[in-house]
């Protein structure tokens, strides 16, 4: 029987942070965490002064442990009503476990759609297959069909077959599979590319470029993106209430995702991302001048907004308070980019994520610590930063080792070679 523990409560860049540890029928305890929000879903006041704000945290906390419960009683059911899983096919099976994920609320409706596309891949060549009959033999000629017949890459093969290895898992842990027949199963090998990304002069190109032009949503998230390293569905999300002039801050606490046919506003990706990023005066810039074309369009139409109902509205939108779906911001970042002859360092189109690499890369490069870019980023840890960022730069890796040989001693020259105190050259 699944267990929840009574869970805690603690404050996070002015947030209330919920905490409670699950543990299964095996005894393995996982760490649920999530942001605390009031019933109607506004933010719980952070007040130092009172108790008023914690008590409330609390609350959220009991309503969201009773959640977890009625879900892990739902699922419990539902899996001693489905043991018997004779004549159930992979496709069915499928089915019914992404459906249980959303009617759960344990994934969102933009994750959904990814499992959703992942399934329709594996029903193409296992969907008729009895769950309970389905081998390792069968998995591992899928996916070497995936890579030799579809043409597939080595990242979406993985991903396709987590899908099924997950689903699979479920059935086992939930006593209605004997085993998963995707372990053991050998995947095709990849090599993560280095991040796409633009050199400091490149940058800065871009930059006037964009400065230079009037301030469409996507011009204003692209210099959003490259001075702060946000996330596009993070940018998308922005309202004029989130960017705090006077305190030269900028709140990061919603995203807004695709899903169910349409977009919709989101939690942050994890409670890292939930953050406060400190806005420089180009950032500012960025804003200011996105602010100044908004109220101009609005004043050509005749309509002059009030403060508050400028507060509410989305930074890419319009006053109509319409949510901008990140994929059509992507979709004229593309055009964008082919207009102003936009490649990245090694001359490849560069998608609009490679924004946010930029700012990563060039904050490294610029001396940044990896523990305050972890931050900014929204990154759930430094290691993370430091994996993807840290030894991505040439430039940086040789500073690196000139600082080490200046260190140890006077840095030798180029072409220089010194043997036990004796120096030779030409060599």
């Amino acid at each position: 029987m699944v267990t929840y523990s009574q869970g805690s409560v603690t404050k996070s860049n002015g947030k209330w942070v919920g905490q409670i540890w699950r543990t299964d029928d095996s005894r393995k305890r996982t760490h649920k965490c999530r942001t605390l929000k009031e019933q109607d879903g506004s933010d719980i006041p952070c007040d130092k002064s009172s108790n008023r704000g914690r008590n409330h945290a609390i609350g959220a906390l009991n309503r969201w442990r009773d959640e977890l419960i009625a879900e892990a009683t739902r699922e419990e059911a539902e899996a001693k009503d489905g043991r018997d899983l004779n004549g159930v096919t992979v496709r069915e099976y499928l089915d019914r476990y992404i459906s249980m994920l959303e009617s759960s609320h344990s994934i969102e409706k933009s994750t959904a759609q990814t499992y959703e596309t992942s399934a329709r891949r594996i029903c193409e060549a296992l969907g008729d297959v009895p769950v309970t009959e389905l081998t390792r033999k069968q998995v591992q000629a899928w996916v070497a069909a995936m890579v030799n017949e579809n043409g597939f890459s080595p990242r979406t093969v993985t991903k396709n077959f987590r899908t099924l290895s997950q689903c699979l898992r479920y059935g086992v842990e939930s006593g209605q599979l004997a085993s998963n027949p995707c372990d053991g199963a050998r995947l095709p090998k990849y090599h993560r590319e280095q991040p796409s990304a633009l050199t400091l002069d490149q940058a800065r190109d871009l930059l006037a470029s964009l400065e230079a032009m009037p301030q469409t949503r996507v011009v204003c998230a692209a210099r959003v993106s490259l001075l702060s390293g946000l996330r596009i569905g993070e940018i998308c999300a922005l309202t004029w209430a989130d960017v705090d002039v006077s305190h030269h801050t900028l709140n990061v606490n919603k995203a807004v995702g695709a899903g169910g046919g349409g977009s919709y506003v989101k939690g942050t990706k994890n409670s890292y991302s939930t953050r406060t990023v400190p806005m420089t005066p180009p950032l500012e810039s960025a804003f200011g001048d996105r602010r100044s074309y908004v109220m101009g369009r609005a004043a050509d139409a005749g309509v002059y907004p009030s403060p508050e109902q400028m507060r509410k509205s989305f930074v890419l939108g319009n006053l109509d308070g319409m949510v901008i779906a990140p994929a059509g911001v992507s979709r004229e970042w593309a055009h964008l980019r082919e207009l102003l002859g936009v490649r990245d360092s090694n001359g490849r189109p560069l998608v609009f994520h490679a924004l946010r690499h930029t700012y990563a890369t060039l904050a490294v490069q610029a001396g940044m610590d990896i523990k305050s870019l972890s931050a900014i980023l929204g990154h759930s840890s430094s290691a993370m930063t430091l994996d993807t960022y840290a030894s991505s730069d040439e430039s940086a890796r040789r500073a690196a080792a000139d600082r080490f040989a200046e260190f140890m001693g006077e840095a030798p020259r180029r072409g220089e070679v010194r043997q036990f105190g004796m120096t030779s050259t030409g060599l």
